[in-house]
């Protein structure tokens, strides 16, 4: 049976952690309670049918296991149904072409590596509150564009209020009629009576149907809460370490790995590399590898 394969940034996890507070806008209540109801839901399914598979990245992981002891230990607990998504060299090379064209700001390179995972491991969901670099219509032209070339699927990317709202009972539905097939009924799912989900419907409007201060005033929102200032810190901080020292860091991720690996964190299978995905990811390397020899030349 084929597996429905759901990839989680590390922001869903943080909001998911995040405690209530009376203080809390509707807006940052809303990104709490959704993050939190849709990790219920799906870890719900996970263990009450068969079919559905869910992920986080390596990079990601990385993040929610960064900082403070204890909050890194809940959000730890919250990925425990997950498989992590560990960071081989096709990806870091698919990452790059995604900078190297423009896709993301300069400052979003882990968020490149994220998208990239997601990508190159077939998920078929990516679900995300980042607005500004993944969940971004203004960029999904280009993010399409590379992944098709590159001859991949393209995951789809939401925010967690989006899979709630309208992926959440297709994705119900077809784990259900997978089940069906494997029990070897031939009647159409279609004609069944079906019971009410459990999932509750979140009362907010959909992204396409809010105007522009409605939307400017949610990423506002997310953009100045706790939990994306904590992950631009953390992802300034190893965007840093990677710029200064590129060989180290990836020798420090390695190690890193190692430990999770020997705590008995579980990593899923790493696919094989279409050889034709291969050799495009082998030219862009040369060219980038071009594209340095003639600056130092400059500089030179």
């Amino acid at each position: 049976m084929n597996k429905i394969s759901i990839a989680f940034d590390a922001n869903i996890i943080g909001y998911a952690e995040a405690t209530p507070r009376e203080s809390d806008t509707d807006d940052m209540e809303m990104l709490k309670r959704s993050s939190t109801e849709l990790l219920k839901d799906l870890q719900e399914l996970v263990q009450s049918t068969q079919g559905l598979r869910l992920v986080i990245s390596e990079t990601a992981y990385d993040e929610i296991s960064d900082g403070n002891a204890e909050r890194a230990k809940s959000c730890i607990k919250l990925t425990q149904d997950m498989d992590i998504l560990e960071d081989v060299q096709e990806i870091k090379n698919l990452a790059g072409l995604f900078m190297d064209e423009g896709v993301f700001r300069t400052k979003a390179g882990n968020d490149a590596m994220i998208l990239a995972s997601a990508v190159f491991y077939g998920m078929d969901y990516l679900i995300t509150w980042n607005m500004k670099d993944l969940a971004n219509k203004l960029n999904m032209q280009d993010m399409v564009r590379i992944i098709l070339q590159q001859g991949y699927e393209v995951p789809r990317l939401c925010t967690a209020k989006q899979c709630s709202n309208y992926h959440l009972a297709l994705i119900k539905h077809e784990l259900r009629e997978h089940q069906i097939q494997d029990k070897g009924m031939l009647y159409n799912i279609g004609t069944m009576e079906t019971t009410k989900p459990k999932y509750r419907l979140l009362n907010t409007d959909d992204w396409d149907n809010m105007d522009k201060k409605e939307k400017q005033r949610l990423i506002d929102a997310i953009e100045s809460s706790e939990v994306m200032i904590e992950s631009r810190r953390w992802r300034a901080k190893k965007d840093e370490e990677l710029h200064n020292d590129p060989e180290k860091y990836w020798k420090n991720r390695e190690a890193l790995r190692k430990k999770w690996k020997a705590q008995g964190v579980k990593f899923a299978p790493i696919p094989p590399t279409p050889p034709w995905v291969k050799t495009l990811l082998k030219m862009h390397k040369e060219k980038l590898a071009a594209r340095e020899v003639a600056k130092k030349k400059i500089e030179g």
